[in-house]
Order: C-alpha cells, then sequence, then structure tokens
C-alpha cells in the first residue's frame, strides 16, 4: 500500500542505492559501493585524470561489499558480508534455476579483503589463520600505522577472548600483538600499532572499565567508566587519545549533569576537563580517522554541529555547512586530508547524501542519495517549537507535518514520546515517525521533563514520575497543537516503543478523552514487575540504586507505582489498543504486554496484541520485524484515524 507520499513500506525498509564512499588519504582515489539490481557493485575512481575514468571495479551477487577503508594511497580495505551455509558454486546453479532467488534468509559473516586501485591483487585478510577465520566478524579496523604502510591493526575473536593483530594488506598474514578477556570490546594503540588501552564492557553493570599497558607488557586496570543507557549503543567512539596519547573520553558532570571531554593525565586516576560548554552537552569527540587523535568535539543541541582546534578546518567546516543548511554532516576527517574528501549529510527529511569536497577550489559537489527514492520532496517536513508545561516550564517539541500538509487545514496526529525515559529525540532523521508521518499524519516528539541533554535537574524533575508529571507533559504537547490549530482533537493517537510504549498504555488510562487510539511497542504495563527485572540484570549497587531514584521502590512507593501501572486500571479504558512486543527482548519482557493483554480481555475492552518472533528489544533491527510492525500499525492507524 502507497502513502500520500507515494512511498511503500518497502521504501522505507529498502536496501541503501549507497553503502559507502571515501576517497584514499591523499585524495586522488574514489572508492564508492552502490546498489546494482540484486548485486553491490564496488567502483574505484581516478580524480587527477580527465574524466574521473574507473580504475578497478568488484561485483557480485554472491558477497556483499558493505564497507571501504584505504590502508594507505594504493591499498583499499573492502569489508565483505560473507553468506554462511551455502557455497557460490551452488548460490550461482540456484539462480540460474530460479533468478529471484535470495540470500536474504542466510546469515552473513563479516570479512574484509585488501584490494590494488584496480582491484587487482586481491588478498583475504587473516588468511594465514585457519582457526580466526572461523570469526564471524573480521573487518573492524582498530588503527592504521602511519610509519608503516604494509600493516594496520585489526581486533578478532580468539578461541575466548577479543585479541589484537597487526594484519598485513598486501599478504592478508597476522601477527598477534595482545590478548584481551571475553568482555573486551575496543584496544587503542599508538601510531606504531603498540598497545596503550584496552575497554572492556560490562553489560549488567552498564559500565566499561579501562586497562593500560603496562611496561612489562601486562594489562593493568586502571579506572571504570559507567554509561548512561543513551551511550551504550556508541561506546565505539566515546574514546579517543590525545597526541600525546593521553586517554580522552566524554563523561557527564555530576554537578551539572552536561557531558564534558575529560582527558586522563599523567596517572590514570588523574583527569582534567578539556571542553565543557554551560548548559550544553558535548556529543562526542572528533577524531583523526588515521591516528585516532582528538580534533575537537560536536555539540547536539538539535542537530550535530562540529568545533574544531584548528581553525583552518574550522573555517572549512563553516563553510560546507553554509552549503548544507539544516543538516548535520561529517567526514573522515585527518590531518593527512588535503585534497578532496567525501562528505556525508544527513537531516530530519533526509536519511543521507553524499557529496565531494574539493579543497582547492572550494566546490562541493553531489554524488548521490543513500536510498534514491526517500529525498527532502516525498519526506514529511521538519519544523520546531518550545511548548509550556502547565507549570509554566519550556519544552523542546520536533513536530513533522506530513506530504502535502496544507497551512491552516487540520490533519490527524500522533505523539511519539521516546524511549528511556532518560534519552531524548533530536532533529534527526528517524524512519519509524517519517513513515507514520506519511500516513498523513502530523507527528509531534516532545523532549518531555525527564530528557536528558538539558541539565541534571531537567533530568531529575522526571524521576518516579511515571505516569505523573511526565505523563502531563505529553497531554500538555497535545493540547498546544490542538489550540494552535494544526491538529483536529478527535484524531490524535499516541505510539511510543519501551518507556514511549508505557506512555501510550497510561495516556488511556489517565487521558481516556484524548486520544482515538493507542499503540505500545514493547511496552511496561507492571511497574513493580518491571523495577524487580531491571535491578535483577545489574550487579553493581550504584545501578539498582538509580533504578530506586528515577522509577521508585515497590516496598516503599507501592500505592504510587499501583496507581501508575496500567494494568491495573483496564476498567477505565476506553481506547483501542495495538499492543506489539519483541519475542526475545530481555529489556522489558514480553509477559507485560502479555499481562496487559489479559486485563483488557477480561474487562472486555477493544485491543489487539501481536508477539513478533525473533525480535528483541530493539524491534526494528530486523528488516522482517520492522515489516510487520509498519504493518499492523499502518493497518490500525488507518482505521482509527481516517476521517470520518
Amino acid at each position: 500500500m502507497s502513502t500520500y507520499a507515494g512511498l511503500s513500506i518497502d521504501d522505507f525498509l529498502a536496501e541503501p542505492d549507497i553503502y559507502d564512499a571515501e576517497f584514499s588519504p591523499d585524495g586522488r582515489y574514489l572508492a564508492l559501493i552502490m546498489k546494482d539490481g540484486n548485486s553491490r557493485t564496488l567502483i574505484i575512481r581516478d580524480f587527477e585524470q580527465e574524466g574521473y575514468p574507473i580504475t578497478g571495479t568488484m561485483k557480485s551477487g554472491f558477497i556483499r561489499p558493505s564497507s571501504v577503508t584505504w590502508a594507505n594511497n594504493e591499498r583499499i580495505v573492502v569489508n565483505l558480508l560473507v553468506p554462511e551455509k551455502i557455497t557460490e558454486k551452488s548460490y550461482l546453479k540456484r539462480v540460474k534455476k530460479d533468478p529471484s532467488f535470495s540470500l536474504d534468509k542466510y546469515r552473513m559473516s563479516h570479512r574484509s579483503v585488501a584490494m590494488d586501485v584496480n582491484a587487482k591483487n586481491q588478498v583475504l585478510l587473516f588468511n594465514d589463520n585457519y582457526r580466526l577465520k572461523m570469526n564471524r566478524n573480521l573487518s573492524s579496523i582498530s588503527n592504521f600505522l602511519t610509519k608503516d604502510k604494509e600493516h594496520i591493526i585489526m581486533p578478532a575473536w580468539g578461541s575466548n577472548s577479543y585479541d589484537l593483530y597487526k594484519v598485513n594488506v598486501y599478504t592478508g598474514e597476522v601477527a598477534l600483538l595482545t590478548r584481551g578477556i571475553s568482555r573486551t570490546y575496543q584496544y587503542m594503540t599508538d601510531v606504531e600499532g603498540n598497545p596503550l588501552y584496552r575497554l572492556d564492557y560490562y553489560y549488567y553493570r552498564k559500565s566499561i572499565i579501562i586497562h593500560e599497558f603496562s611496561d612489562n607488557e601486562e594489562w593493568v586496570e586502571a579506572v571504570e567508566v559507567f554509561l548512561e543507557d543513551e551511550e551504550i549503543e556508541d561506546r565505539q567512539y566515546l574514546f579517543s587519545l590525545s597526541d600525546v596519547n593521553k586517554l580522552i573520553y566524554r563523561k557527564r558532570n555530576k554537578d551539572t549533569g552536561f557531558y564534558e571531554i575529560i582527558e586522563r593525565t599523567s596517572k590514570m586516576e588523574d583527569t582534567r576537563v578539556i571542553a565543557a560548554l554551560p548548559n550544553t552537552d558535548i556529543h562526542s569527540a572528533i577524531i583523526d580517522s588515521r591516528t585516532g587523535n582528538y580534533l575537537g568535539y560536536r555539540t547536539q543541541i538539535d542537530r550535530i554541529e562540529n568545533h574544531y582546534l584548528d581553525k583552518d578546518r574550522q573555517q572549512t567546516y563553516d563553510f560546507i555547512a553554509s552549503n548544507i543548511p539544516n543538516s548535520s554532516f561529517g567526514a573522515w576527517a585527518s590531518r593527512e586530508t588535503s585534497k578532496r574528501v567525501v562528505i556525508r549529510a544527513s537531516s530530519t527529511d533526509n536519511p543521507g547524501t553524499y557529496f565531494i569536497y574539493n579543497y582547492q577550489t572550494k566546490k562541493l559537489t553531489f554524488i548521490g542519495d543513500i536510498y534514491n527514492n526517500l529525498i527532502p520532496e516525498k519526506l514529511a517536513t521538519p519544523a520546531l517549537a518550545n511548548y509550556k508545561a502547565r507549570d509554566g516550564l519550556s519544552i523542546r517539541l520536533y513536530i513533522l507535518l506530513p506530504p502535502g500538509y496544507k497551512a491552516g487545514k487540520m490533519a490527524p496526529m500522533v505523539i511519539m514520546p521516546h524511549g528511556g525515559p532518560h534519552a531524548r529525540d533530536y532533529s534527526t532523521y528517524d524512519m519509524f515517525a517519517q513513515f507514520v508521518a506519511s500516513l498523513g499524519n502530523i507527528v509531534i516528539q516532545p523532549n518531555f521533563r525527564g530528557s536528558t541533554g538539558y541539565g541534571l535537574k531537567f533530568e531529575e524533575a522526571g524521576y518516579k514520575q511515571w505516569g505523573g508529571t511526565m505523563q502531563n507533559d505529553l497531554t500538555d504537547a497535545v493540547n498546544f497543537m490542538v489550540e494552535k490549530g494544526y491538529v483536529d482533537a478527535g484524531r490524535v493517537c499516541i505510539v511510543g516503543g519501551s518507556y514511549g510504549g508505557y506512555a501510550a498504555l497510561m495516556a488511556t488510562v489517565k487521558t481516556p478523552d484524548l486520544f482515538r487510539c493507542s499503540i505500545s511497542i514493547n511496552g511496561v504495563s507492571d511497574l513493580k514487575a518491571q523495577i524487580k527485572h531491571s535491578r535483577k540484570i545489574f550487579d553493581d549497587e550504584k545501578g539498582k540504586d538509580f533504578i530506586r531514584r528515577s522509577m521508585g521502590d515497590p516496598d516503599v512507593d507501592s500505592d504510587m507505582l499501583d496507581v501508575n501501572s496500567p494494568y491495573l486500571h483496564a476498567k477505565k479504558i476506553q481506547t483501542p489498543i495495538l499492543m506489539i512486543a519483541g519475542e526475545f527482548d530481555r529489556r522489558v519482557l514480553p509477559k507485560q504486554s502479555k499481562l496487559m493483554a489479559e486485563s483488557l480481555e477480561d474487562e472486555g475492552k477493544e485491543f489487539t496484541f501481536i508477539k513478533i518472533k525473533d525480535a528483541g528489544h530493539n524491534i526494528f533491527e530486523e528488516n522482517e520485524a520492522a515489516r510487520q510492525v509498519f504493518q499492523e500499525v499502518e493497518r490500525f492507524l488507518s482505521k482509527y484515524l481516517a476521517d470520518h
């Protein structure tokens, strides 16, 4: 079924048309991976020759190039997805019999192959170690060696540990540098490949233990860094090095609640702040793509903005920003780069576009859109607003106006509270929000109190406010849009995942007349049970204490938790509800949705409960799970938000 913009679910879930693009360090050769029918093609072009002739290509329907990295100016590393449990010979036979045969159902392994700029002299990395070749992931590059053009540094799983290797990009052979443990996920080395730091991630503690490589070549535990929820998936990018190989990472100021960049000085327990802003989070450090060294920092108030230490680099960034307005963009920033660089830009109404920036001519040249069909002309138009909650608190609101929206005409609306709840939304591309908007709905996403990014006081204002003032902030956001004349008050739905799923259920209890429908994805219905479950997955008192402070204590706060647990109030509910739960969700167990469904059934209420097979908490990670969710959401919203 097509949306108002002529887009379909297939368009939103399609494979990219461009997977990656990268210039060699000297800016001469551009490597580009593109979709080519059922295959993917790597193309290498020489930008020092007239017409930018193709120097080499690599195309296959069996293996799938996914990203590219330049080891040096003449040798490229291509990361591949290789299907397991089927040979290329068998694949070609099946395709010959059935041209529609797909490899999508096969599990893929990650591999890396190095080649020359003409795509010749290809070698598989780790090709001399049979045991290592059993790894499913041999594509991560830890560091480049500025004084050694033949090697790169790569981690790989040994029998029981995540180890570090020096890899020859001309022969594919490897040499062990050091061993980690099963919890190791990242290493840092100097420009000569000497190990400096090892990072071990402890899921249940939500922490990273940093080890320092000692003079006797042993790993010594130095410090433990605790993570916020929104940092966990980004942990690969939280750490970098100074020019003198001191560890740099983002840490939250315990007094203000805003993130800063700190540097570990002569001893690991000593730190100094190297980047901090009043009333603004530091989003992340900017690191040199070749050396891993610190170049500056990023902020993200609404969208990402870069702040460089080097004035010339900042001027270049500002010039590019003026030519790609309202976008976040990035490049493989490196001090080696002086001719050309690939820029990848994205925005709320654009999942991504590639450009070339020429340092000599100061020109920006369009390469292509990452998704040819998902372009701003077909997507919802973004807007920003601040509204006042009933107690006067100012709250940031992100708005999507559906394709074809006409000013002055009221439209149906979906409010989408974010998960967490101690996380936040940004002015960035959100596939699910854009899909919901493409159905003809205004979509709003408020950073209600309790959200991060606005300081400790704002976040703590949401503690123990599940169903309380955090819920009121959502109600006030809806009323704001109604009062401004954008929205038909009788056609509003609430849709959310995780905490947002809880809020969608609680809205039907607390404000039954405000919403025509409600969709809860992996939502909480029993606060006491969720608190007990959340506390079980922490193996330290710090995590357990945070749950007590932010959600409540089942013994001390029993009455408050019961009042705000939707499953206990099914009798009050008059709103049709769609509940979706991932079968393997370990953060919010599926029985939370099942319990709600049983309560609704006992009271004879209108609801639908769907369990998605092979899906976890992030239900959109798997394409087929995402497709099923999109289909169910489309049917449900079309039924209840249609103009009757």
